[in-house]
């Protein structure tokens, strides 16, 4: 039976009736923004507009029908999610596939002390699901009973000699990493010039675990003041004041055109304020846990062995305050573009800004290389020809661990990839690098906005860094599945 502290998962469960409020909500913040632009235009609500007003009630009723027709329950080996009311539907998550399970905390859900519960899966933007709204502390131990039963299914699968067993060794190097929390948490400190505060409010997704060990805490004021220094709010500062200056001249036609651009600028602006504040990294038994969040908060958790790629940006307007941004490609995770909430969930940002010490301090300590150590080799002089001044920031540089790249003239980015990770090279050489004996090296690993190019290199060169890369590649990997037997045949 599925029994913990008490609980006994396996008897189907509804969610809790304030879920019901909730999600009609949900589906009401979707005709806000034709509502408002009807009103503030001057249109009469005709029947177009009734419609939508209408939604939300409509909503609200079939809420009530399909919390009741809603049930969730813990089979031996998956998770189960029983729902629809007029077409019934049932969707299982095996335990082998579940990658992350998270506990996010929207606004109205933590007024009544509710959360979410995601689990995140294999294959991409639909290997998602949500449960939503169940308490806090029934959320929490859920999350804890359903990771002991992957922790148990992904054990003795690698006993057996198959299934992740890549995953099973990363995450035992992130206990490994996270059971020295202290002392790991102050060395990533003191050499980024870090001040780690573990302070987390009441909620679920921000208490402390007691296996994480935390790497980094964006200070409020830093992460406002990058915020200020973005374009995106900068063209919503303009849109807004534009549409005020709009209102003032009493131009209802004009205003209803330039209304919605100016709800969209001003609502990604505020996106990613409520979002990224507070942000805090930490490693734990599982994997990388970052929190974040103003009014929704967030919980994500990143297993190690999915971390394929990592890029620190250096935006054009953070360059005089010294900050990056770090972003990240996950194996598996929907990077945008997926349905409903799977499509929400950004999985892409590892640090929203830090110092750029600490960026590549805390880079450096999850991939397991000096990364500031890594001398870099400039792209050949020649090269100015095809790329004009922006060659000068072209670079790259290889230890026996990672790959790292550099380009961007005004934006600086550095990619960083480890060989481990690289799942296939190609070599392009279009006719004007031709002319010039030159060629760009792409490395590709999983979906994501981290881009790794060896752009214009000599032609030699390109052809020695494919021929090298491969045989490192293939030496990882070796070196990981050798590493996973003898962990086995030492616990079996």
């Amino acid at each position: 039976m599925n029994q913990a502290a008490g609980v006994d998962w396996s008897v189907p469960r509804r969610t809790h009736p304030w879920s019901i409020l909730v999600n009609a909500v949900h589906e009401a913040r979707r005709v806000l923004s034709g509502l408002v632009v009807a009103v503030v235009s001057g249109r009469a609500l005709g029947g177009g507009e009734l419609v939508e007003v209408l939604i939300p009630v409509a909503a609200a009723l079939l809420g009530v029908l399909a919390w009741l027709r809603t049930s969730f329950r813990v089979a031996p080996e998956e998770f189960r999610l029983d729902s629809g009311v007029l077409f019934r539907q049932s969707r299982t998550a095996r335990f082998d596939r579940i990658q992350a399970v998270d506990v996010d905390q929207p606004v109205l859900a933590r007024l009544f002390g509710l959360a979410e519960l995601h689990l995140q899966l294999g294959g991409g933007r639909h290997g998602h699901f949500r449960l939503a709204c169940v308490r806090q502390e029934e959320a929490a131990r859920l999350r804890a009973f359903l990771l002991s039963r992957v922790e148990q299914i992904a054990a003795v699968e690698g006993a057996a000699g198959h299934g992740q067993q890549t995953d099973v060794a990363a995450g035992s190097e992130a206990r490994q990493q996270a059971g020295g929390s202290a002392s790991q948490g102050a060395a990533i400190s003191g050499a980024a010039g870090t001040v780690i505060a573990p302070v987390y409010g009441a909620g679920v997704p921000y208490r402390l675990q007691i296996d994480e060990a935390p790497l980094a805490v964006v200070p409020h004021g830093r992460f406002i003041a990058s915020w200020a220094l973005s374009p995106a709010v900068w063209f919503a500062a303009l849109a807004a004041a534009a549409s005020i200056t709009v209102v003032a001249l009493g131009s209802a036609q004009v205003l209803s055109g330039t209304l919605p651009s100016t709800i969209a600028a001003v609502g990604l602006a505020w996106e990613r304020l409520q979002r990224y504040y507070g942000f805090t990294l930490s490693l734990s038994g599982d994997g990388i846990r970052l929190r974040h969040g103003l009014l929704n908060r967030y919980a994500q958790t990143v297993p190690v062995g999915r971390l394929q790629a990592v890029e620190i940006s250096l935006p054009l307007f953070w360059r005089a305050a010294g900050w990056a941004r770090v972003r990240m490609n996950v194996a598996g995770y929907a990077h945008g573009g997926g349905r409903g909430e799977s499509g929400r969930r950004t999985t892409a940002v590892l640090l929203p800004v830090a110092p750029i010490d600490e960026a590549f301090a805390v880079v450096g300590h999850l991939l397991g290389a000096p990364l500031s150590e890594i001398p870099l080799h400039s792209a050949p002089s020649r090269a100015r020809w095809r790329a004009l001044i922006w060659w000068r920031a072209y670079a790259y540089g290889v230890d026996e661990t990672v790959v790292i790249t550099r380009r961007g003239l005004l934006h600086r980015r550095y990619a960083v990839i480890p060989h481990v990770k690289v799942q296939s090279l190609h070599l392009v050489q279009g006719p004007w690098q031709r002319s010039l004996s030159l060629a760009t090296v792409a490395l590709h690993t999983a979906r994501g906005p981290v881009r790794i190019l060896l752009k214009h290199r000599d032609i030699a060169e390109a052809q020695e860094f494919l021929t090298q890369q491969s045989r490192r590649s293939a030496t990882a990997r070796r070196g990981v599945r050798e590493g996973v037997r003898e962990a086995v045949s030492e616990n079996p």
